[in-house]
């Protein structure tokens, strides 16, 4: 993880991640989107670390940033409760 931040307007933690290597690709990320997406909402339901805010019915998203382009966003997804709560 490249850094987090909390946007309060959203009740949204947002953490910020940088692909590199074999990892920053485009094709490749867009090709597995689901999968991704699947695999981080399963990932954050298991998490201890964010029950509280959890329980408290915060957002949290995830933007991947290619290493190459830096302004380039590879994937970004939110999960809100409805989403971990299932």
């Amino acid at each position: 993880m490249d850094s987090m931040v909390f946007e309060p307007s959203s009740r949204t933690i947002h953490y910020y991640h940088t692909l590199l290597g074999t990892a920053d690709n485009g094709q490749a990320v867009a090709a597995r989107k689901s999968e991704l997406r699947k695999a981080l909402g399963e990932a954050l339901k298991r998490d201890p670390g964010t029950k509280g805010y959890k329980d408290a019915g915060f957002s949290f998203r995830y933007t991947y940033h290619s290493g190459k382009f830096p302004s380039k966003v590879l994937f970004d997804v939110t999960y809100t409760a409805k989403d971990y709560q299932r």
